[in-house]
């Protein structure tokens, strides 16, 4: 199928979700590629030359990926199309999966003219992501045109940071609507790359900004009082485990002051986000996504344990039914406009190691919070521009 320019992120979202998908689906591998040359050919016109690419979203191997690529570009050939690098008409194809399919899904592009086509082949009887271990599952909640900072879910209701002000929304049927606008004011303007966070406690919550900081409820009226200043921020992670840190006024990170357990600060090279996990005899480690592109795990006493190159700049960990019982999810190191991908891992005998495959995203990851057993993570879907809110989980087999 080849999605409309406006929401593709909810055919990809459907697709990678858990829940069998509804649409067709070929028997194998080659009839998926067959499917989306088919497709990609209706796009990009009679003879057109096509850049094509492809990368590996799933739990399937490199054999398995040049199979697909080899049968999608013999198909096209087929279809009369040549292939090549300057092609006036570029396929971004990833390989990815869900609960009961495996996916081919390509991001074309000609001109200024986007869409992008999907096709799926059968899993086996009974087979599940990542060798039946764990995946990770999404739902996209919500979308919107002003950029989302961060998003909670009190009790029945939806709480949305935004630049203009903290959102409240109630469920009316299937759908959420707004019932009151908290406007957040600065007396600076706000950097480039804007980030904030809502942590909360029962219905109360505060709202970090750089050089702001909000309190206030959802119940019974809701109301908020912010008020200029550095107060270091409060991140959530897995098990309760909490930290606070200092965010960088101006910039888009936290200047690497981070106070864990005992609220003893210990500091560091800066940092974009931190998460915090059960290492031996079940002592937190904590992980960093540092300004240099690298992430490290450290103890409780900031020694170094590990270095992590290929992670992007936002991690979360969440509880879960797999493995340790505790897993990170961290973004993969993107381009600001090329679409994103998030992938669970597990820290275990000394050192990181998949826990999921990756669950792709229609855009840029802007945004990953940690909220106990479940994520929050933004996406700006590079189709419409909108901010798209997904909650994610991680989901075991067995």
């Amino acid at each position: 199928m080849i999605a409309a320019v406006k929401g593709w992120h909810a055919v990809l979202a459907a697709a990678c979700m858990l829940v069998p998908a509804r649409g067709w689906a070929a028997d194998d591998a080659a009839g998926a590629a067959r499917e989306l040359a088919a497709q990609t050919a209706l796009f990009a016109g009679a003879g057109a030359t096509i850049a094509v690419s492809f990368r590996n979203l799933s739990s399937l191997g490199p054999v398995q990926l040049e199979q697909g690529r080899t049968g999608y570009e013999a198909a096209l050939r087929q279809a009369g199309m040549r292939l090549g690098e300057g092609g006036t008409v570029e396929a971004r194809v990833s390989l990815s999966e869900n609960g009961s399919q495996y996916l081919l899904i390509a991001d074309l592009r000609k001109g200024d003219e986007r869409q992008v086509a999907m096709a799926a082949w059968k899993r086996g009887a009974g087979a599940k992501p990542a060798d039946s271990a764990a995946w990770i599952e999404r739902k996209a909640v919500w979308e919107q045109e002003e950029q989302v900072l961060d998003a909670a879910f009190p009790g029945d209701a939806m709480v949305l940071l935004a630049p203009s002000g903290v959102g409240i929304y109630a469920k009316r049927g299937e759908r959420w609507e707004q019932r009151r606008l908290l406007r957040i004011s600065s007396s600076r303007p706000w950097p480039r790359d804007l980030r904030g966070h809502l942590s909360f406690q029962g219905t109360s919550f505060r709202a970090f900004l750089p050089g702001v900081t909000c309190s206030g409820t959802t119940e019974p009226e809701a109301s908020m009082e912010c008020r200029a200043g550095e107060d270091p921020w409060s991140l959530e992670s897995a098990g309760g485990v909490g930290m606070s840190a200092y965010f960088t006024a101006g910039r888009n990170y936290f200047d690497g002051r981070l106070a864990i357990g005992s609220g003893a600060t210990r500091s560091g090279a800066p940092f974009y986000s931190a998460a915090a996990v059960a290492g031996d005899q079940r002592q937190p480690v904590w992980l960093l996504a540092l300004v240099n592109g690298k992430a490290q795990v450290v103890d409780g006493g900031f020694n170094v344990l590990a270095e992590i190159a290929g992670w992007g700049s936002d991690i979360a960990s969440v509880e879960t039914r797999c493995g340790t019982g505790y897993q990170v999810l961290a973004t993969q190191s993107s381009d600001a406009n090329d679409s994103d991908a998030i992938q669970a891992y597990i820290w275990k005998g000394g050192s990181m190691a998949a826990g999921t495959p990756a669950a792709a995203f229609p855009g840029p990851v802007t945004a990953l919070w940690a909220k106990g057993d479940s994520a929050v993570a933004v996406a700006r879907d590079l189709q419409t521009g909108n901010y798209v809110v997904y909650v994610l989980t991680v989901a075991c087999g067995g």
